[in-house]
């Protein structure tokens, strides 16, 4: 059920970045840097969705799947 969860927060954190993404490019360097401020705050609301979902997910987790799941880099 952890799994699932993360899977559902990880795709509803996706629905927002993908929201706050605009289609078209700023033309002006302010507005260019506007939206980056826009995409990263995107990015920090995302992960703080995340965040409690994983953190549960990876607390189920036994010791050997720990090290297993440290490993994949």
């Amino acid at each position: 059920i952890t799994f699932y969860e993360l899977v559902i927060s990880s795709l509803r954190a996706a629905d927002m970045l993908a929201g706050a993404c605009p289609a078209e490019t700023a033309l002006t360097p302010v507005g260019r840097m506007a939206t980056l401020r826009a995409r990263l705050d995107a990015v920090r609301v995302a992960t703080a969705l995340i965040r409690p979902a994983f953190t549960h997910f990876y607390d189920s987790l036994d010791e050997a799947q720990k090290v297993r799941f440290a490993g994949m880099n």
